[in-house]
């Protein structure tokens, strides 16, 4: 518990980010699968029980957590492997007696239903172009004991901004101006490869940080498949064919094969 200036109380449960394998066995995992996702919802309800208990009717009593509950909107730049929907926890298990439950772990700021105010803040910066265009806030919650929260989010305006451009080179050269905030993903349009392209864009956009080519659909690539015991140009040559769909010159070939026989002769 802490006491503030101006002697209001707050006591404040904070529970860390717990993986399926820190509340789940192997042992459940090799069982039912249903039945190890419900054990893992459980045992988070249990700990916030058990961190809650303190909570008191004079005081201001916070919860906070650093976890996926059930119902929450992912972010587009979400890292499933990291926050799967399978593996959370229900909105039920939030204590009641909380003021305010602050939430952490899913970059899209909202609110998510339970028994008590609860929120996730979101990131405060766009952390991948997955999240381009997305405005991000930071939350200001107003709490006195006995009442529930109120909450008031805030623009954030502190980082610079990710945004996808997709025009072709000439476009680029005539509304670079319109592009010097901040960071950019550009993708251009290309009737054929351009090995130069990264140079080109980034001399009239100093600022991007991604540059894709989006080349028209082609055929799809031979199979090309080789003998056991073909020298180390063959596979480059069918490496070249493959991706090309033409031939290498002979004066790639043997190019490829000093340099091949240099680095041998090193070995």
């Amino acid at each position: 518990m802490i006491q503030t200036r101006s002697g209001e109380k707050a006591v404040i449960a904070a529970l860390p980010f717990a993986s399926p394998g820190a509340w789940v066995s192997a042992l459940d995992l090799v069982g039912e699968e249903a039945s190890a996702r419900s054990k893992y919802a459980r045992m988070f309800e249990l700990a916030v029980q058990d961190l809650c208990a303190p909570f008191r009717k004079d005081a201001v009593n916070l919860l906070m957590a650093h976890t996926h509950i059930e119902g929450a909107v992912f972010g587009e730049s979400e890292r499933r492997v990291h926050i799967a929907e399978d593996w959370a926890a229900s909105p039920k298990a939030l204590p009641a007696k909380a003021s305010y439950i602050a939430l952490g772990h899913i970059h899209r700021p909202q609110r998510i239903d339970g028994p008590a105010p609860a929120y996730y803040a979101g990131s405060l910066l766009q952390m991948d172009f997955g999240e381009a265009g997305e405005e991000k806030t930071f939350i200001v919650v107003t709490a006195s004991p006995g009442k529930r929260a109120t909450v008031e989010h805030i623009l954030y305006e502190g980082g610079r901004p990710l945004v996808d451009v997709r025009a072709s080179l000439a476009e680029l050269e005539e509304t670079a101006d319109r592009h010097r905030a901040g960071w950019l993903r550009v993708t251009v349009p290309l009737t054929e490869r351009d090995p130069d392209l990264n140079r080109k864009v980034r001399e009239l956009l100093p600022n991007a940080l991604v540059v894709r080519a989006e080349l028209p659909e082609t055929e799809e690539k031979p199979d090309i498949r080789l003998d056991t015991g073909v020298p180390p140009v063959g596979h480059y040559a069918a490496y070249h064919l493959r991706e090309h769909s033409q031939a290498a010159e002979l004066a790639v070939l043997d190019r490829f094969q000093d340099l091949y026989d240099q680095v041998s002769g090193e070995d």
